[in-house]
């Protein structure tokens, strides 16, 4: 993993969304870069199945034969932007530990899949 001049790890690439804001405006997404409304939320509710287009901040690395992506998905800001300037942030518990959980579904039915541009 590359590092900051001042030590922090910088992961590679990062994105977010709340999946209560994850109504898209389909006149200006592409792919490559969803556009979200956020005009309102739209609450999940147990159990439901939903479709979340997460924009992944553009981002130029290079890749050496051998290396892998590695994609984390997370209920948490694993590394908050204020990180690169106070350094990684110390959880007192598991970041992943906290209240509820996160499903990836994949195959049939569901279309799961990372898109990456490569130049």
């Amino acid at each position: 993993m590359p590092f900051l001049p001042m030590g922090v790890p910088v992961p590679g690439a990062k994105g977010q969304l709340r999946a209560s804001h994850r109504e898209l405006d389909t006149e200006v997404s592409t792919a490559l870069a969803p556009v979200h409304r956020h005009e309102r939320a739209c609450p999940l509710t147990p159990g439901e199945v939903v479709s979340v287009d997460v924009p992944i901040w553009p981002m130029g690395m290079i890749w050496h034969a051998g290396e892998q992506l590695e994609l984390v998905i997370s209920a948490r800001d694993l590394l908050p932007t204020a990180a690169l300037v106070t350094g990684p942030p110390v959880f007192e518990e598991d970041p992943l530990s906290e209240a509820g959980s996160v499903t990836v579904h994949t195959g049939e039915p569901y279309v799961s899949r990372l898109t990456v541009s490569r130049v």
